[in-house]
């Protein structure tokens, strides 16, 4: 029975042994990078690897760019603030006052009489010594002072209103044109919001001769003006001036955006800004008065200055 018992263990354990040999002739062991893969020997290739394919970077087949522009605007509000205190103190001032009062005097008056000749009177107290006693009287001003009220004082905060004017530099965002070697159309560039520029890639305007004698004022609406020594011919108001040009040459209209109220004909001045039309004016004409604001609108183009100073 022992016999048998060891004769079944030996078979399995042969049986065990060939099973192993079996598997590791039929596969081998292939070792990539994160683990171990097994293939079978009839396989002739390993499987194919996935990789995974990254998208080819757009380009642009259309030939235009769009280049987003930027620009700063201005929010008002108001707040409320300490405008400072006020103390209201009673004080206690002294002062005499005169008040007429008439006072009543006693006085005695000695009035001699001649005798009556009558015999009535007591003659036993004759020649004896007596003596009358009279009171008198006189008044005194006696003073009460009294405590009534002579009237008061009431402090009440009243409130007004004052019309004024904020200004701020704000930033905004333009393109300039290089135009090198390139070859440009003969056509107006178009500036932000779609407002004509004109002649925007010439460049900033030195000489003044170049506004007052144009022909054509879309050529210079959206150019920068750089001029020193400019004449001023009229002041139409703090905030507009006219300057420029000799007779029969257009005179160039300025709107400062900071009044001068020093500034006078025959003044030279130095201003930088940039060339506007006309019509772009609705913004700016509230702050000036009727007649500057028409003469303003009358105009081809303006210079709105964000600078100007007098010469010297």
């Amino acid at each position: 029975m022992k016999n048998s018992n060891k004769l079944k263990t030996i078979v399995s354990s042969v049986l065990i042994a060939s099973s192993v040999a079996l598997i590791n002739g039929c596969c081998t062991s292939h070792k990539g990078g994160g683990g171990t893969a097994y293939y079978s020997n009839y396989e002739s290739t390993p499987p194919a690897t996935t990789t995974e394919v990254k998208p080819a970077a757009e380009t642009a087949s259309s030939g235009s760019v769009t280049i987003p522009l930027y620009e700063e605007s201005v929010a008002v509000g108001k707040r409320e603030v300490d405008a400072g205190t006020v103390t209201i103190k009673k004080v206690v001032k002294t002062e005499t006052v005169n008040q007429p009062v008439e006072l009543r005097r006693e006085t005695i008056s000695i009035d001699r009489q001649p005798a009556s000749g009558s015999q009535t009177a007591d003659s036993s107290k004759a020649f004896q010594d007596q003596q009358f006693t009279i009171q008198l009287h006189n008044e005194e001003p006696v003073v009460e002072k009294r405590v009534v009220q002579s009237g008061q004082v009431v402090a009440s905060k009243q409130a007004t209103t004052q019309q004024t004017t904020v200004q701020r530099e704000i930033r905004k965002e333009d393109v300039a044109i290089d135009k090198g070697s390139a070859q440009t159309s003969q056509g107006a560039a178009t500036g932000p919001g779609g407002e004509s520029q004109g002649t925007a890639s010439g460049g900033t305007i030195t000489d003044l001769n170049t506004l007052s004698s144009t022909t054509d004022a879309s050529s210079v609406h959206g150019r920068m003006i750089q001029c020193s020594n400019a004449k001023v011919v009229q002041v139409v108001d703090p905030s507009l001036i006219v300057i420029g040009g000799e007779t029969g040459q257009t005179r160039v209209y300025v709107h400062l955006q900071q009044p001068m109220e020093n500034i006078k004909s025959g003044d030279t001045v130095s201003i930088t800004g940039t060339v506007k039309q006309a019509t772009k004016a609705t913004d700016i004409t509230g702050g000036l008065s009727s007649t500057a604001s028409q003469t303003l609108n009358s105009q081809p183009f303006f210079v709105e200055a964000q600078s100007c100073q007098k010469s010297g």
